[in-house]
């Protein structure tokens, strides 16, 4: 296809399929909805996979069921606009009464094995995406809330998922967070819901910036999208608790603490404030972020994945990007038995970092040195215990060898 064209999916009425049509640029899609609306004919809702337009708030609800029974697909799409409309006041904390009522343009048909399906388009106004990053960002965060609601939302949260027939025991969510990966819509006009038009991203914008809108995903680097915690576990005087709702990496947010298998968590000592992000890729370990040392701030980063993604060598890569963000920081590096400890010198000097000493090699009993690296069963020679940066690896192995030490 030539620079600037793109695909564009449209739901098939009464027939719970999509078609697909290629246009050649924005221009020339708004020109073939405008000829639509002057010939009195429907088109219908088109979703435009273009990662660097910006688009309005958008959702896609798919239901398969057995037989036709719009009801029950009502009384669930009633549940998530609840859920939804908490999460955008709540979590994003929109002004009430920004995000306008949706626009919705439904495509229910019988599939072709005996099937059911309810699908509707909805676009809420008020607020939009900028682009591919901020619909992903919201994505991963209404999934993540989704999953995890406030006990006050757990029985409307029951009504979205469901086990899709005919496909085993695979279990789905009526709400489609596929389409919020790449998706431009072109949405119904007030006047006329049939009528389907789309806009180029400079009116788009332009639109957005109304007094009546809000351009909250305009810069979603800056965003933090969160959920409320109902535990007072962790809170402060200062700040409250939240659960996180996006586990990307690099990207934290204020939390509870989280105990669900593969999660890994950033929480202050103190317990004033509490971090969680993941890190963890089936193969792999995301990069860990780094951040300057401040006196006030007393944290521990505690990190749990399965065996062998690479945490250790992950874990030796951030020490090191930490003691070049932090050269003046002092550290000492806690290792389970000597072979290991050997190991942490060896990959510290290789990184340059030389002023890391051996406790085996420091005479006479007292460790006096700024960064060292030493056994858990040598701690007790360590002159102060009041480092910058304390690094463990095997943490069970490590803290298990303490016992016989203390």
């Amino acid at each position: 296809m030539p620079p600037g064209a793109f695909i564009a999916s449209q739901d098939v009425n009464a027939g719970g399929s999509k078609m697909y049509s290629a246009f050649k640029s924005t221009q020339a899609f708004e020109e073939y909805t405008a000829r639509m609306a002057a010939d009195c004919r429907t088109p219908h809702l088109y979703e435009i996979l273009l990662a660097s337009e910006a688009s309005w708030l958008y959702s896609d609800l798919d239901y398969t069921l057995r037989a036709n029974d719009p009801q029950e697909f009502l009384e669930r799409r009633q549940h998530l606009h609840h859920l939804f409309e908490h999460f955008c006041t709540h979590i994003m904390q929109l002004p009430p009464g920004l995000l306008q009522p949706p626009e919705v343009a439904a495509s229910h048909g019988a599939l072709s094995h005996g099937l059911y399906k309810c699908s509707v388009h909805e676009v809420w106004k008020g607020v939009y995406f900028s682009d591919l990053e901020a619909r992903t960002e919201f994505k991963t965060a209404f999934s993540h809330f989704l999953d995890h609601p406030p006990a006050e939302l757990a029985r409307s949260a029951e009504f979205i998922g469901y086990m899709k027939p005919d496909s085993g025991l695979k279990r789905e969510k009526i709400w489609d967070d596929s389409v919020s990966r790449g998706t431009e819509t072109g949405a119904p006009s007030a006047q006329a819901n049939s009528e389907a038009r789309a806009s180029s991203a400079r009116t788009r914008v332009a639109q957005s910036m109304s007094p009546t809108t809000s351009s909250v995903f305009a810069n979603s680097k800056n965003w933090r999208a969160r959920t409320r915690s109902t535990s007072d576990r962790c809170k402060s005087t200062t700040q409250r608790q939240e659960w996180v709702a996006h586990r990307v990496a690099r990207r934290m947010a204020v939390s509870a603490i989280d105990r669900s298998p593969g999660i890994e968590r950033l929480c202050s000592l103190e317990r004033s404030l509490c971090w969680t992000e993941e890190y963890s890729l089936p193969s792999e370990m995301r990069p860990y972020p780094t951040v300057k040392i401040h006196p006030e701030t007393l944290r521990t980063l505690l990190v749990r994945a399965n065996k062998g993604v690479g945490k250790s060598k992950a874990g030796s890569t951030y020490l090191v990007e930490m003691l070049g963000k932090n050269p003046s920081a002092s550290c000492v590096v806690i290792a389970s038995n000597v072979a290991l400890a050997d190991k942490h010198l060896e990959e510290l000097h290789r990184a340059g970092l030389t002023d890391f000493v051996l406790y085996s090699d420091v005479e006479p009993w007292a460790i006096e040195d700024e960064r060292v690296v030493i056994c858990i069963s040598s701690m007790p020679r360590l002159s102060s215990l009041d480092k910058d940066i304390v690094y463990m690896d095997e943490m069970d192995v490590t803290l298990g060898n303490l016992t016989p030490t203390s």
